[in-house]
C-alpha cells in the first residue's frame, strides 16, 4: 500500500530520545511520504490533500487520530496508528500501542472495519460543532484529569496516573437521555461515552468493541477517596471496585446545568451546554486487531 505519514512533532513522544532516533526513521523508510503538522488541525488538511494514497498512518496521539479522521477518504482510505500520545486509546485497543507492532502493521494484513462517534455540541453562545471521533467524549471529572494531565506532559504515558489523584470530582446536575430511554434529571460527577476499550492508560470499558454499532457510556458520581478506588481497580486490573457500570446504546444526549469543557479524544471545548452523540457503525478501516 502507498501510505502518507502525518506526523505532529508536538506530541509527548517527540520528548523520548529512543523514539527520535530509532523509531521515527524506521517509520520514514516504510512509508511512501511523510508530512509534519505545524498547528492544530493541520493534519484534517493534509488529510484532505492526500488523494494519492491508499492509507495514512497517523503519529502522533488520540487528539491527531481524531483531527485526520475528519479529513480521510473513509471510503476509500485505511488508517493506520503510531502511537506518539499520552494516552492512546486507539492504538491500545486495536493491539498496536507498541511501536515495533504498530510499525509492522503498516505492511501487514490484520484489518478491521470499525465504528466512529458522529457528535454535535452546542455552545452557551448558541454556535454548533459537528465532527466525528474514534475514542472518548467526555464531560466533567475526566476533562479535569486530561487537563490537568497536561501539565505532566513530560511524564509521557504516565501523565493521567499522576493527575488523577489530584482532582476532586465535583457533582453538578444534567439532563440525559441514553438510547431511546426518556429523559432522566440526575447528579453526576462527570460522563464518559467511548468507543474505546481504554481511556487513556486506563482499561475503563473492558466489554467496549469497535464493531457492534453501540456507545460505551459511564455516568460517575463519586467523591474523592471512591473515584480513586475506582481508578485503582481498573489500572491494575483487579476489579475490585467499580461504583458504576458502563451501558450501551446506539445514541446519547446530554443536556447540562451550566456551560462547561467537553473532551473529544484529548481536544477540549469549552462553553458546552448540549451534546448529542450517535455511534457511525463500520465507519473506518484500520490496521491492527481488536485485543481479546
Amino acid at each position: 500500500m502507498t501510505w502518507l505519514a502525518i506526523v505532529n512533532p508536538s506530541a509527548g513522544a517527540f520528548r523520548n530520545k529512543t523514539f527520535r532516533t530509532k523509531w521515527l526513521p524506521q517509520i520514514e523508510r516504510v512509508v511512501t511520504t511523510v508530512e509534519y503538522t505545524v498547528e492544530p488541525r493541520h493534519a484534517t488538511i493534509l488529510a484532505r490533500q492526500a488523494k494519492n494514497y491508499e492509507g495514512i498512518a497517523v503519529v502522533g496521539g488520540d487528539g491527531t487520530v481524531c483531527e485526520v479522521v475528519a479529513g480521510i477518504d473513509r471510503n476509500r482510505q485505511r488508517l493506520a496508528v503510531i502511537p506518539a500520545g499520552r494516552g492512546n486509546s486507539l492504538a491500545r485497543t486495536l493491539n498496536v500501542d507498541a511501536m515495533a507492532m504498530a510499525i509492522a502493521s503498516l505492511s501487514g494484513e490484520q484489518s478491521l472495519t470499525i465504528d466512529l462517534m458522529e457528535f454535535d455540541a452546542r455552545f452557551s453562545d448558541g454556535s454548533l460543532m459537528r465532527g466525528l471521533c474514534a475514542s472518548t467524549l467526555a464531560i466533567g471529572y475526566v476533562v479535569s484529569v486530561a487537563q490537568r494531565a497536561a501539565r505532566f506532559s513530560r511524564f509521557g504515558h504516565s501523565a493521567y496516573v499522576m493527575a488523577t489523584p489530584l482532582v476532586n470530582p465535583v457533582a453538578f446536575p444534567i439532563t440525559m437521555e441514553v438510547g431511546h430511554a426518556p429523559p432522566l434529571c440526575r447528579e453526576t460527577t462527570g460522563v464518559v461515552i467511548n468507543n474505546t476499550t481504554y481511556l487513556a492508560n486506563f482499561r475503563g470499558f473492558p466489554q467496549a468493541s469497535l464493531t457492534d454499532g453501540l456507545l460505551d457510556v459511564m455516568v460517575l458520581n463519586a467523591g474523592w477517596l471512591p473515584q480513586n478506588f475506582h481508578n485503582l481497580s481498573i489500572l491494575t486490573k483487579r476489579g475490585f471496585y467499580e461504583p458504576t457500570r458502563p451501558q450501551t446504546a446506539d445514541r446519547v444526549r446530554v443536556v447540562l446545568s451550566r456551560p462547561s469543557p467537553l473532551l473529544v479524544d484529548g481536544e477540549v471545548y469549552d462553553e458546552v451546554v448540549e451534546l448529542k452523540v450517535n455511534c457511525l457503525a463500520k465507519a473506518i478501516r484500520c490496521q491492527g486487531s481488536t485485543i481479546e
